[in-house]
């Protein structure tokens, strides 16, 4: 099966089932922290979730040249755990507790199945790192993400532009350094997004993605930076990450900032991201989205420019675009107060 052939299928099946799901979707009423102002159905996610189980069997059983381990079964398994959360909080809005606490039991089991890191690259050479923290660290980050990611889905196609934009460089990268299952993965999620764009990135969304799409997608690509980082012959890529998302961090970490600095209760629903200040500002859904979606796709031909270079080890691989953002960040930040 050719990876085109494999676009296809994941895009067709997404197609269809979130065609469905506009049909029998959950009603998203608005409140006082949504950006819409009618009753849309949500739950598009079921797509994504859909396109990868049902193509990552079709190729795993169809291509004989690429077959797929035990540990993509695991990962998989988990992928449809947290979708199902996703799904049962767009039903029945689950206490916040217990939908972190299941958050952070399956990111402690992504772990356990991929492994904890032992080093992190710095300058050339590798820094070992005690048990603890190699533990910690992915277990936070997949944590993390998978929140960011359910954060910054407020606007007509913002999540989805920019984590399909993420997670194509993501698969690109993944397949120029020869870690074949990961970019399976994130091959499938992509055209999986593509699908559920189709209705969600318009003036007027047909349908939402909901949790269980924004916790799918966060989830798999959190993994999936992992992933391709312990399985890489050539070196590890894990910065990669942290930049194909920056504009979601940047965004996310200033908001979780200027929020404390102001004594606010953080887990308080809010309107305050930089993205909703700039949508309900005159921008409009489409021109915020197209603009995370651009700084998005420069970021992703900075990482993989820099993987092909062979540069990606280097710290201020990452850091010399995250003070550039920050800096972007707080100079049209104040515009938008």
């Amino acid at each position: 099966m050719s990876v085109p052939l494999f676009l296809g299928l994941g895009f067709m099946i997404s197609i269809v089932v979130s065609g469905l799901m506009v049909l029998a979707g959950v009603g998203d009423a608005p409140d006082h922290r949504s950006s819409h102002a009618s009753v849309t159905p949500t739950g598009g996610g079921v797509g994504v979730i859909a396109a990868l189980g049902m193509a990552s069997f079709l190729f795993a059983n169809v291509s004989g040249s690429f077959p797929l381990s035990a540990k993509y079964a695991q990962i998989l398994s988990l992928v449809f755990a947290i979708g199902f959360l996703g799904l049962m909080d767009d039903i029945l809005d689950l206490a916040a507790i217990f939908k972190l606490f299941f958050m952070l039991v399956v990111s402690f089991a992504a772990v356990y199945v991929l492994g904890p890191l032992s080093h992190l690259p710095y300058g050339g050479r590798l820094v070992e790192l005690p048990l603890w923290l190699g533990w910690a660290l992915p277990v936070l980050w997949i944590f993390g993400v998978m929140n960011v990611v359910n954060f910054m889905d407020g606007i007509n196609g913002l999540m989805l532009v920019v984590m399909g934009v993420a997670g194509f460089f993501l698969a690109l990268i993944g397949i120029t350094l020869e870690v074949v299952e990961p970019f399976v993965m994130m091959v499938t999620l992509t055209s999986a997004i593509m699908g559920l764009a189709f209705y969600n990135f318009r003036t007027k969304a047909a349908i939402f993605s909901g949790d269980v799409g924004s916790l799918t997608i966060g989830f798999v690509f959190a993994v999936c930076v992992l992933w391709i980082s312990d399985g890489s012959p050539k070196g590890d890529p894990i910065y990669v990450g942290p930049i194909l998302i920056l504009p979601f961090l940047i965004d996310a970490f200033m908001t979780i900032l200027a929020r404390a600095r102001r004594g606010e209760k953080l887990m308080q629903a809010h309107r305050t991201h930089l993205y909703q200040r700039m949508a309900s500002s005159g921008f409009g859904h489409m021109m915020v989205t197209l603009i995370y979606g651009f700084t998005t796709l420069l970021l992703g031909l900075y990482a993989f420019e820099m993987v092909d270079r062979g540069l990606y080890h280097l710290l201020n691989f990452p850091l010399f675009p995250a003070a550039l953002l920050g800096g972007l960040y707080l100079l049209v930040s104040r515009r938008f107060n």
